[in-house]
């Protein structure tokens, strides 16, 4: 059970790190686009597009672990409770 909380934190901490690079990357972004549209240099705007697409491709896999995490601790979770209610109603029957 420790083992699986320990597992279960290492995604949240990797999902929340990327969704956090991905917000880095959008504001790099908007900064790139201040400079492109100030200095109207043509291969800036293509930067801009490069690092969007970077940014969207950060947070989706954030997004990915984030299912996942949220799938697998549902799950731990469901079969602990029926773990815990069959001891209950064990304990009962004696």
């Amino acid at each position: 059970m420790l083992r699986d909380l320990l597992k279960h934190h290492h995604f949240v901490h990797d999902a929340l790190v990327l969704t956090y690079t991905a917000i880095l990357i959008f504001m790099l972004d908007m900064l790139v686009i201040s400079i492109a549209v100030a200095t109207s240099i043509s291969w800036l705007s293509q930067m801009a597009l490069i690092v969007f697409l970077g940014g969207v491709a950060v947070l989706f896999w954030g997004m990915v672990l984030i299912a996942y995490e949220l799938r697998t601790s549902h799950y731990s979770i469901q079969l602990e409770v029926h773990h815990t209610c069959r001891l209950c109603r064990h304990q009962h029957i004696k």
